[in-house]
This record gives C-alpha cells, structure tokens and sequence, in this order.
C-alpha cells in the first residue's frame, strides 16, 4: 500500500518523504561520482528533520524501494543512532526477522562518539540480544572493535562468540598491522592465535604492500607450524605483484600436499600472465621434483617449442640441466587442485 500523509505526524514530515523519493531517484541516475555524493549528502540532510517518531516509518518507505534502498534506510538508521542510539537500537532489536541488518548503522556512530560508552553498553546487556541477531551483531561488533578498541573488541568477543576473535585481528591488520602482529604474538588463547596469525600475514602483505616487514615479523614465531603458516599466508598474498620471489618463499616450505597444491595453482595463474618468467623459474627452482612437478601444470600445446627457445636463452651452464628437466616432465598431464601425495 503506498504510503500517505495520514502515516506522518504532519505536512512537513510528508513533505520530507517525498523529498526523500526525488534524492532516491536522482541517486539512482548518479551512482558515481561527485554529483552522487552531493546527493547522499542532501539525502542525510534531509534525515536530519526527521523527529523521534518517525524514523520507523521512514526506514519502512525507503526499504521498499528497489535497488539501493536497503542500503539508503541504513543511513536513517545512522541518523537516528546519532541522536538516540539506545531508541534506534531497542527498535532493532523489536523488528522482526532478519532483514534489517543495520547493526553496524547504528553501532558505528555512536562508538565514533563514544566507543567506551557504547562497548559499556553493549557489555551490560548482551544477554538481552536476540539469537536471530547475534551473527549480525557480531558482525558488526568485530568491525568496530577493530576500528575503534581491538583489546576490547577481542573481551567482547571472548564472551559473545569466542571463534570470532580471530576475526578481530583479520580486520585489525588491515589498518595496523604491525600492532595487530604484535599483539597475536601475546595472545594468550592458543585456538584464536593458531587462526589469527595466517590471517595477519597474509593482510599485512595484500593491504599494506610490506612483505619485507611481514617476513621479518613471521621470524619471531618461535613454533614451527606457525612460522610456516604465516609464511604460506605471505608467499599467497605476494604472489600476483612479485610472483618470482613469492614463489621462492612457498618452495622453501616443506611440500605437504597443501602447500604444493597450492604453489601449483599459484604457478598456473602466472605462467596464464607470464609463461617465460614462470617457466623460467620452474626450470631451475632447486627442488628437482617440484620443478618437473610444476613443468606438468603447464599446457602441451606449443609447449616443446616454446620451452626450447626459453632454454636456449639461458646461460649455458645453466641449458643442460634445464633440458633434462623439461624431459622428465610431462605437460599437460597434472591438475595442481588433485593430491600429490
């Protein structure tokens, strides 16, 4: 049923509703760029004039709009949260279902104001969360915690659902990894540090382009299962910008069908990019068994032709030992995703 102004308190708020359909529409027209974001923030504004009472209704018109509208009513839910947080969330929590996943709209500006308030709060009366919200509050729980408070992010957590801890310092890495390496390294839960330092390792090096500091990071991990862990993490995440040196960190791992699978489909993907940098490297890798194992990934097709001028050009001391290898494998014929071992 559309909506009239019977359903508002008074003209104006009508007024706004309609206001809030022409913003829709011309958003709809401009999702890029900076007439878009003019929009979204005339969009706000206008939320802004909304009183007490009728933010429910409001949430409930935007929603039924296609495409972004969803994500439109998370604004007014923001709006609100700034105002009222404690309002705007015991409404949350009464909705019914699942759908309005506005947790995080409602959390983040008040922790942005008040993160010891807010995790106080949340702390205080978790027990009254309902189960259908807890994975979305969670959620939202663990994005904040490691924006604003990762230590008590990780308490939280410890209480609420503790195999979540790991996701603190996934998206603590992502920010400061450093601080978040360290503090993995302190963590006192062997379960949550076994989980969280390949996830360390591996966002140190895809979001903070660092692999020299994440490498000399990973050798302070005294256990040897976990060194190699945050290595492997390493070698993946460096692998598409350096792949030559990324490759030479994986080979140097011992080869469990996990990590040589792995090299493998890591080596299809550059020989798709750069067949002579990766065969290259595959001919003279010094595992003798992993270079003839990688040499097998690669396609048969043209192969032989390829390989003999790519052997041709390398130094002549170096020729010998790369024909043999190249004899002794066979193209074409391994799929790296199938066990080795």
């Amino acid at each position: 049923m559309a909506t009239g102004q019977a359903d508002y308190e008074d003209p104006a708020a009508f007024s706004r509703h309609e206001a809030f359909d022409q913003i829709f529409e011309e958003v709809h027209r401009h999702r890029y760029g900076h007439i878009r974001a003019k929009l979204v923030a005339q969009f706000y504004a206008e939320a802004q004039g909304l009183k007490d009472k009728e933010f429910p209704q409001a949430i409930a018109d935007i929603m039924r709009r296609p495409g972004w509208g969803r994500q439109a009513a998370g604004w007014i839910a923001s709006v609100w949260a700034e105002r009222d947080p404690q309002a705007a969330w015991a409404w949350l929590m009464r909705a019914p279902g699942r759908g309005l996943n506005f947790e995080h709209a409602i959390l983040a500006p008040w922790g942005r104001t008040d993160p010891a308030g807010m995790f106080d709060w949340v702390e205080a009366h978790q027990a009254e969360f309902p189960s259908t919200r807890k994975d979305a509050i969670c959620g939202a729980l663990c994005a904040l915690g490691a924006e604003l408070d990762p230590e008590r992010g990780l308490r939280l957590m410890a209480t609420l659902s503790p195999n979540r801890q790991a996701n603190i310092f996934f998206l603590w890495a992502r920010q400061s990894p450093a601080a978040a390496g360290e503090r993995v390294l302190a963590e006192p839960d062997a379960g949550v540090q076994q989980t969280a330092i390949p996830f360390v390792a591996f966002q140190w090096v895809q979001h903070d382009h660092d692999a020299t500091a994440a490498l000399a990071w990973a050798e302070k991990i005294s256990d040897p299962a976990l060194n190699q862990k945050a290595l492997f993490s390493i070698g993946n995440a460096w692998f598409l910008e350096h792949s030559a040196e990324a490759a030479d960190l994986l080979a140097r791992l011992p080869q469990s069908n996990e990590v040589r699978q792995n090299l493998g489909m890591q080596v299809v993907g550059w020989w798709k990019r750069d067949w002579d940098a990766a065969a290259r490297w595959a001919l003279q890798v010094p595992d003798e068994g992993l270079g003839k194992w990688l040499l097998s990934t690669f396609p048969s097709e043209d192969a032989s032709a390829k390989m003999a001028k790519l052997i041709e050009s390398l130094p002549a001391e170096s020729r010998e030992a790369a024909t043999r290898r190249w004899a002794g494998a066979a193209p074409g014929t391994v799929n790296p995703s199938s066990p080795t071992r």
